[in-house]
């Protein structure tokens, strides 16, 4: 913990001094990787492979062609004349609709993995009898809240 948080500090007044952010993170992780007492394999069972790739593929493919979010600056730039609160509504929504299906976010996905792996398993419909009304609802009330602003 004591080499754990020199590191934290070092990075957070690295980053505070106008070091860049990357460089900060990428000069914490390898001092912190150099100097561990774990071994490499206890680290690798940790790594849940399979999301690894989930990442990657999204990253990579998904997130660049498809996904809405990363849209976002795309369509920005070719509809000039969209006014500055509808830009505001469709990246609220683009940000909360991810929470109306289970494969609507990364995150999702990783909190229904996670609660497997605790023999917990979360269906598709049950997750949607929650997500679906959750998402409507923070729908509406971000909706309301850019209409009254």
């Amino acid at each position: 913990m004591i080499k754990t948080s020199a590191v934290v500090l070092t990075m957070l007044a690295a980053f505070l001094a106008g070091v860049p952010i990357a460089l900060v993170a990428i000069a914490g992780a390898a001092y912190t990787l150099l100097t561990r007492r774990v071994k490499p394999q206890k680290v690798h069972r940790e790594i849940n492979w399979q999301l690894l790739v989930l990442f990657t593929g999204l990253t990579v493919i998904l997130s660049n062609l498809v996904s809405n979010v990363p849209a976002m600056p795309l369509l920005k730039s070719l509809i000039p004349s969209f006014v500055e609160r509808a830009w505001l509504m469709v990246a609220m929504a683009s940000t909360l609709a991810g929470n109306l299906t289970i494969v609507g976010s990364v995150a999702n996905l990783i909190v229904v993995e996670a609660a497997r792996a605790a023999r917990i398993e979360v269906g598709f419909a049950e997750y949607c009898r929650v997500g679906v009304p959750l998402t409507l609802a923070t729908l509406l009330v971000g909706a309301l809240l850019l209409w009254v602003s």
